[in-house]
């Protein structure tokens, strides 16, 4: 599941994060853990309102095809 309201950044050379002793890998965040882990790491940035009304028409006109 790609991240709609978040980037991922600053993740040259790394496959995920550890969290809490738990290892989890970058296409395993999911919007809803990025929102309980924003501000805990450093690789998760909030993108804009824009930015998000855009993947989300995306999402859904690819969804209508």
């Amino acid at each position: 599941m790609a991240l709609k309201k978040f980037d991922l950044v600053n993740t040259e050379g790394l496959k995920g994060l550890n969290y809490k002793g738990d290892f989890i890998p970058f296409e395993k965040i999911t919007d809803e853990l990025a929102e309980q882990l924003e501000g805990k790491t450093h690789v998760l940035k909030r993108k804009t309102t824009a930015q998000v009304q855009k993947a989300l028409a995306a999402e859904a006109a690819e969804a209508t095809k």
